[in-house]
């Protein structure tokens, strides 16, 4: 079965175009599935080590496995047990075959840059044992171990060229396969060397999550300051990064040559065409507290973007610079950043603070923030930046007073959570609020009955209710760089959760309420909550023209309505019932009755289920359409195409076929034109096919 599921895997891969979206839904697919069965990256495992090093599908295997690693090490952090399951089931299979003496020198390598790259640490077993027949590295002095090293060298300089961030990736994918003894004494005979690029490589090495590297390049770099060989460049580097790096022995060595360096007043060459910042987009924080920033940089001709990637209580995970070769696809790169994680244009005072808090926060664990910072500091002209320690509690201060919600009324904070119901459907990550850690899971499988699950993550909520006003409050801060209508939504949520409101008061809870039992129910599809109240009253039906009376005023009609509820319905993929309600009651918030909202949503909840009963007979559904007038039937082409482009992601691509995209440009049309009575058959026979098609797939 494993061997099944990894072949469809690797013909699936094959047959789509790299770097395509199909491609990376596929690989995040699957990734999860590894992580529900980690005997998969055993096989995958013995399947690499069997294969013979040319072989041409190492190269898909290579990147399933790599999304896995990285999928796994991202669940780790947030908590869930699966993900250390699956690095223990992969770790083991390699265990296997270096007792079996199936680890070739390319297999070490191959997996040492996999793990890497995953940032994750890797195993031991990945070592070569190159000193067999002689003690342990321990100084420079070991020919051995010099020999190699030069050769290593040679190797390196012939790959990565004068590029230090290239260097430093490769040794990085290199040093697995190296003994944990003999990594220190490279760094430290590298930043030694005399050519430029080493004494940058040094820099970076500074920032490594292991001590014993910080520490040998801080050794490096003061012997190669002793030679008569450290830059201006690399000491104004210093100065930078002399903050950033947790305290420990390398500060003595970093001091030292600080101390001796300033006295000759160095100042570092600049660009003679200096960097300058473009348009700076940053997501909103998801549920795992990650949050991305894109920079876009031009000097002349020249373009680039800057990335860097956020954690809530990890500091900065990851940074690294993009060339760009036009300004036409620096804005289509800016676009599909937009279009994917839904950023929000940001200012270049948001940034210095949001990247000077990070770097503390990943100091607080210890943590130096990404190798890379330092190339993007220099590009955006950040060279002042220094780590800023802001707690929550200071943040949300700061933005009550800045924005104003500390002066509003409780009448008004209470009101303005009680109007704006939907404000979550405006921001793309929101889906992502939701807890999905362990504990969480764990409770919900022990609970018994509908009451009991509610008040299982009730609890764990308010367990975590410090981690979530975080991440309220990074958000509302995002969202006062840019000037964005839900400021005031989000700082008066933050400010409720920090002064201690109910949780079931807060709309945002309420949401990552529903949301995580939502997400623990998909994740267990054999899983079922029963109603603990069975006996609940039947909702009253609805009368002759009472939606069309709910619906005065705003733009849309009872037909808009069964148009949308029908796409809503039909999508392959699940949409939330929040969600859909959601999109509806936004389009009517500032026209409907707020007395009536309930009763609102209970005809929406009946029109749903009448749309479900419709779509499973072609005939049904083609009368319902034909009876609709010729204003009605528009208004249900325009519902049902708001709908399907709204929920565009549970319409995936790879789900559709030829007939589905016929159609949706068939009912587009109609928005305009109408329905011929042919066309009311045919989308009729279509519903019923769609429908059939999701329920066989279920």
């Amino acid at each position: 079965m494993a061997d099944q599921l990894i072949d469809t895997a690797l013909a699936n891969l094959a047959a789509v175009p790299e770097s395509s979206e199909e491609r990376h839904l596929l690989l995040a697919e699957m990734s999860h599935e590894f992580l529900a069965q980690p005997a998969l990256g055993s096989q995958l495992v013995a399947r690499i080590v069997a294969s013979p090093e040319e072989a041409p599908e190492l190269a898909d295997m290579s990147e399933l496995l790599g999304h896995a690693l990285e999928t796994a090490r991202m669940a780790s952090e947030d908590g869930q047990k699966r993900g250390d399951r699956f690095l223990s089931a992969v770790e083991e299979s390699l265990e296997l075959a270096a007792r079996q003496g199936s680890l070739e020198f390319w297999h070490r390598v191959f997996f040492g840059s996999l793990w890497f790259r995953s940032g994750l640490q890797a195993p031991a077993l990945l070592e070569l044992d190159y000193v067999q027949a002689t003690p342990a590295p321990s100084t420079e002095e070991d020919p051995v171990l010099n020999e190699m090293v030069e050769e290593l060298f040679a190797d390196l300089e012939e790959v990565a060229g004068a590029d230090p961030a290239e260097m430093h990736a490769t040794f990085g994918e290199v040093f697995p396969t190296m003994p944990a003894a003999a990594r220190p004494i490279v760094v430290q005979m590298a930043a030694i060397r005399p050519k430029p690029v080493y004494g940058q490589l040094g820099v970076l090495w500074l920032l490594d999550p292991d001590p014993a590297l910080r520490l040998a390049a801080a050794e490096g770099l003061a012997a190669r300051q002793a030679a008569g060989n450290l830059s201006r460049e690399t000491l104004a580097d210093l100065v930078m990064v002399r903050s950033w790096i947790p305290s420990d022995a390398s500060h003595a060595f970093l001091d030292q040559i600080l101390r001796e360096g300033l006295r000759a007043s160095p100042s570092s060459k600049k660009d003679t065409q200096p960097w300058r910042m473009g348009e700076i987009l940053a997501s909103l924080p998801d549920g795992a507290g990650a949050q991305s920033i894109a920079v876009s940089l031009q000097s002349g001709r020249r373009r680039k973007f800057a990335m860097v990637l956020l954690k809530q209580k990890q500091g900065l995970k990851d940074a690294f610079v993009l060339p760009v070769g036009s300004a036409a696809a620096q804005k289509a790169m800016a676009r599909q950043i937009i279009e994917d994680t839904g950023a929000h244009a940001v200012t270049p005072a948001w940034l210095e603070q949001t990247l000077a808090m990070a770097i503390a926060e990943g100091l607080e664990k210890g943590r130096p923030p990404a190798a890379g910072l330092i190339e993007i500091a220099r590009l955006c002209g950040l060279e002042a930046l220094r780590p800023q320690a802001i707690s929550t509690s200071e943040l949300v201060a700061t933005l009550a007073t800045t924005s104003g919600a500390a002066q509003k009324t409780a009448r008004y904070h209470a009101r303005l959570d009680e109007l704006d119901t939907v404000w979550w459907e405006r921001h793309h990550v929101a889906d992502s609020w939701f807890e999905q850690n362990d504990r969480v899971h764990e409770r919900l499988e022990q609970a018994e009955g509908a009451a009991a699950c509610k008040a299982a993550v009730w609890e764990e909520l308010e367990a975590r209710r410090d981690w979530w006003t975080a991440t309220v409050a990074r958000a509302a801060h995002l969202l006062k760089a840019a000037d964005h209508r839900d400021l005031s939504t989000f700082v008066m949520t933050a400010m409720a959760l920090e002064e201690g409101k109910d949780l079931r008061k807060i709309s945002f809870m309420r949401l990552v309420h529903e949301q995580t039992i939502d997400a623990w129910l998909d994740a267990n599809p054999e899983a079922e909550i029963e109603d603990d109240d069975p006996d609940v009253e039947p909702l009253e039906p609805e009368r002759k023209g009472e939606l069309a009376q709910l619906l005065k005023g705003s733009d849309i009609s009872p037909d808009w309505v069964d148009g949308f509820l029908m796409a809503a319905g039909l999508a392959p993929g699940r949409i939330p019932p929040n969600e859909w309600a959601g999109e509806i009651v936004t389009r009517v918030m500032w026209t409907l009755d707020r007395t009536k909202l309930q009763r609102f949503l209970d005809l929406l909840v009946m029109r749903s289920s009448l749309a479900f009963e419709q779509a499973s007979d072609r005939h049904t559904a083609a009368s319902q359409l034909e009876q609709r007038s010729k204003k009605g039937k528009l208004a249900w082409a325009a519902g049902f195409s708001h709908a399907q482009q709204r929920f565009s992601s549970a319409w995936p691509a790879r789900l559709l076929s030829a007939d589905d995209r016929k159609m949706f440009k068939l009912i587009a049309k109609a928005q305009t034109a109408s329905f011929s009575a042919e066309d009311t058959r045919v989308v009729g026979m279509w519903i019923e096919a769609r429908d059939a098609r999701n329920f066989s797939s279920d």
